[in-house]
């Protein structure tokens, strides 16, 4: 069995490689994903495939090169801490973001 750890590295390496199957098996069927504020379409999704359709999907809709960088892994017990940053360029100002994980 994977440790938590190993699953989360697991995990960011489907999200860079854009693995929907893998980050599929990963998530809980009923996961709950919160997008602040700051993002567009902010709110609670609830489910794998909601997750995918009101929350990756939407990415595309205002950035080109959509992504998270983690840069480490801190486990302690059962949680994983990640720290990194997102980064995209806006398709409508052409201007490059970086944000903190």
């Amino acid at each position: 069995m994977e440790s938590n750890l190993e699953l989360i590295k697991k995990l960011y390496t489907a999200f860079k490689s854009g693995d929907g199957k893998v980050i599929s098996q990963i998530f809980h069927a009923e996961i709950v994903w919160e997008k602040i504020e700051v993002f567009p379409h902010r709110g609670t999704r609830i489910g794998t495939s909601t997750v995918f359709e009101k929350v990756f999907d939407m990415y595309t809709m205002y950035w080109n090169n959509w992504g998270s960088v983690p840069e480490q892994f801190d486990a302690s017990g059962n949680k994983v801490f990640v720290t990194g940053y997102y980064h995209g360029v806006s398709i409508e100002s052409g201007k490059e973001m970086h944000a903190p994980l």
